[in-house]
């Protein structure tokens, strides 16, 4: 079963690789959706995808990349949504 979440990944997580990283992770595991800068030096995901997958996901984002240091998430469920691919924005 398909699911969206919105996750906010604080912590040291802008300049440091982390969207790249986020849509490595995703395209790998054939999960949609997006990953952006915030103002406030947070990152934001969108992402769509089977249950199990996001859940794989969701542990290499907390572990996030080398020069990283991701803090918390904050997970949100969202109503299922439709994207093409994964994308930086």
């Amino acid at each position: 079963m398909s699911r969206t979440l919105s996750i906010i990944v604080t912590g040291r997580v802008q300049h440091v690789g982390f969207r790249y990283f986020a849509m490595k992770e995703a395209s790998a595991l054939n999960l949609t959706g997006y990953v952006r800068n915030m103002e406030n030096g947070d990152v934001k995901i969108i992402v769509s995808g089977p249950g199990e997958l996001l859940d794989d996901f969701l542990i290499s984002i907390r572990k996030g990349p080398g020069w990283a240091r991701v803090d918390d998430l904050k997970i949100q469920e969202l109503p299922d949504e439709e994207f093409e691919g994964f994308q930086i924005k």
